[in-house]
């Protein structure tokens, strides 16, 4: 019989007589001693009179994902507007981004009380200007991001729509195809996407706003055999752009 209560902040397990996962492992094994364990997971488990267990969580920093966890839309140079988005996420005791801060140029410019943020930038004077983020979690953690920069020409400018750092369109783990497209900066906003199949026009979308995201079911299609797609966006300043192509070979 398994017995299982909470105590404090601890999970006390009787009954249990192995321990999977572990990666670190250090012995004091004696009649009455104890085993200290880390897994790699980051619990750190204390192990008793060999089938008790207690288990206390780690509470490590906040990380940004997936890579700098800072973005900048467009990216690296623009006219007179950008905009930069911010992504972190917190694991462990105490879980949860209490404050995200975005700094430029080191001075703090924008803030706010989850983890996720999303600033609209504007400088109507040429230069260029560095970004970096901060995230503190609920226990007090602190995490800065990777830099990026940004090179404003002072003069808008109107940029051709761009599609997702996932080339646009892709084929998503649930078997349907994903769009997602964007106008940021000095654009003008979204006019029109068009999705194609085997270069004929399958969707045609017209977006409100400057982005733009759909999934279409691949088993609706009700298609057999290889078939080809790709979108295209047109923006209402007639700026076009065109995704990658992919191709799809459904098998019935």
């Amino acid at each position: 019989m398994t017995l299982t209560k909470i105590i404090g902040r601890s999970l006390v397990v009787a009954g249990i007589v192995g321990l999977l996962g572990c990666t670190q492992e250090q012995d004091s094994r004696s009649r009455g001693g104890s085993v200290t364990k880390k897994t790699s997971g980051g619990v750190v488990v204390k192990e008793k009179d060999y089938n008790r267990y207690i288990f206390l969580m780690d509470d490590p920093a906040p990380t940004f994902s997936p890579v700098t966890g800072i973005y900048s839309y467009p990216e690296g140079q623009t006219g007179v507007s950008a905009e930069v988005d911010i992504h972190a996420q917190d694991k462990g005791k105490n879980a949860g981004i209490a404050r995200l801060v975005l700094y430029e140029d080191g001075r703090e410019i924008a803030s706010a009380q989850k983890d996720y943020l999303s600033v609209p930038i504007n400088h109507n004077s040429p230069g260029s200007h560095t970004y970096e983020a901060e995230a503190i979690d609920n226990g007090g953690n602190i995490a800065r991001s990777q830099k990026i920069k940004i090179e404003f020409s002072g003069e808008p400018i109107d940029l051709p729509p761009s599609f997702s750092k996932n080339l646009g369109l892709f084929v998503g783990n649930c078997g349907s195809i994903e769009l997602s497209v964007s106008d940021i900066g000095d654009n003008k906003g979204l006019k029109e996407v068009l999705l194609y199949e085997d270069g004929n026009i399958l969707r045609r979308f017209s977006p409100d706003g400057n982005f733009f995201n759909t999934s279409i079911e691949l088993m609706l299609l009700n298609q057999s055999g290889k078939h080809t797609y790709y979108a295209e966006v047109v923006d209402l300043g007639g700026n076009r752009s065109t995704s990658e192509t992919i191709t799809v070979d459904y098998v019935r």
